[in-house]
């Protein structure tokens, strides 16, 4: 919706703004639907859920406008039926699966570098360094 796209954000972030999803999904490799925060005062951007699901939700018909062998991704959770329809999240096109698994992993994975530290490397933490000094 309009109301959530900044003011001069073509501009700024070097891009293209559309107002109309249709003409937005056309020929696209890729649709990356985002959830509405709904607990963040959405409803202060939009008249209602309902009214942005008619408008903006990824559906089977909007999907068809994509590329054919468009994937759809979606970082997730995802507010079924009014960020994406369920057949579109669950069809052979859909990624979201598969990108929320790796979404998971890829957090574990640097939460453990922060927390343990790289030995030796430059993201060594200042008590795994002395750990380390001490085992020597």
């Amino acid at each position: 919706p309009p109301t959530f796209i900044p003011k001069g954000a073509e501009e700024e972030f070097g891009c293209k703004v559309f107002y109309d999803l249709d003409e937005a999904i056309k020929d696209v490799d890729v649709v990356y639907a985002l959830r509405i925060q709904l607990e963040r005062a959405a409803s202060a951007f939009i008249p209602s859920v309902r009214e942005y699901s008619k408008n903006y939700v990824i559906n089977p018909d909007r999907l068809k406008l994509a590329k054919p062998d468009a994937i759809v991704m979606h970082p997730g959770p995802i507010n079924r039926e009014v960020d994406l329809r369920t057949e579109v999240m669950e069809g052979s096109q859909s990624k979201v699966e598969e990108q929320v698994t790796n979404g998971f992993c890829i957090r574990l994975a640097l939460l453990y570098l922060l927390v343990k530290g790289n030995p030796g490397g430059p993201g060594e933490s200042a008590s795994q360094k002395r750990l380390n000094e001490v085992e020597e």
